[in-house]
């Protein structure tokens, strides 16, 4: 994973000191060369077991996060609105269900519905006849 691939140096040290149950509080190594061996070792091991020097509640609010981005599909559409009456707003809503078109948002409240644009001609003949 790239997260433990391009972690600080801290991380590898901290994991493997607490594996090893030597320091667990993870108090820093010393040497440049030390930092470079614990981080070969802990990063081949990791390799190896799939283990993670990122803290698994971190890696499970990134899953989460990443699901979310994948859930959200954004579309073009038209905005309908200014309707001359609830009524006439009503039949474009029966309209709409009657040829199977999708409201991609709607606010009955303000009388506003937003509509593929891939619809636009058929709408535009529904509403220039009503």
């Amino acid at each position: 994973m790239f997260l433990s691939k391009h972690a600080h140096e801290q991380m590898y040290i901290k994991k493997d000191l607490e594996e090893e149950k030597d320091d667990p509080t993870g108090i820093l190594v010393e040497s440049k060369e030390q930092v470079t061996e614990r981080r070969k070792k802990i990063y081949k091991r990791d390799a190896e077991a799939k283990a993670s020097v990122i803290p698994t509640n971190v890696l499970q609010q990134i899953y989460i996060w990443e699901e979310e981005m994948n859930t959200v599909n954004s579309q073009n559409g038209i905005l309908i609105s200014n309707f001359e009456s609830r009524e006439k707003y009503k039949q474009f809503l029966q309209y709409l269900r009657s040829v199977h078109i999708p409201d991609l948002a709607r606010s009955d409240k303000s009388a506003m519905v937003v509509v593929p644009i891939e619809n636009q001609k058929e709408i535009y003949e529904f509403l220039n006849r009503h």
